[in-house]
């Protein structure tokens, strides 16, 4: 992370980044943490469309689906405004158009992920592009998930 004052960082602290990790439990493994502003596009549209989400992005491996997956958390009320579950080879098919803008196709159009710090945009890019099919697969194999009813007092 930066440590120079700007959006990003201003609006996703270290206690934040903390408090969105504690929140995934033990079903999530936290593979990267940023601050982005969510846009789409349709199939057919030449231009990004800002939706109004932003927040903390999140890319996570889910060992309950045994995928990756992005959930992005409103700041203010920490609730999951948006998600999406990789899709097979998913990492070779995430794009990164500018040094702050990654994207990605869904059904029907895309989804960019605007990222204003640098250095996060860059890590984030390299964590998703990286994160195989293979390696989300031996990640979360072995995971034994803990309900909780089995938390004893």
């Amino acid at each position: 992370m930066s440590w120079y004052l700007n959006e990003s960082n201003i609006k996703l602290n270290i206690a934040k980044r903390k408090i969105i990790a504690s929140l995934l439990l033990n079903n999530y493994e936290l593979v990267s943490i940023c601050f982005c502003k969510l846009y789409t596009a349709g199939a057919n549209n030449k231009s990004w469309l800002y939706t109004g989400l932003e927040g903390g992005l999140t890319l996570v491996i889910d060992y309950r689906r045994k995928t990756a997956r992005f959930l992005l958390f409103d700041l203010s009320t920490l609730e999951i405004v948006f998600e999406n579950e990789f899709y097979r080879k998913f990492n070779i098919f995430y794009n990164s158009l500018s040094e702050n803008f990654q994207c990605f196709e869904v059904s029907g159009g895309f989804i960019g992920f605007n990222i204003p710090d640098k250095y996060d945009a860059d890590k984030f890019f390299k964590a998703v592009s990286g994160l195989t099919d293979q390696t989300i697969a031996r990640r979360a194999k072995d995971i034994k998930i803990v309900n909780i009813l089995d938390i004893k007092n």
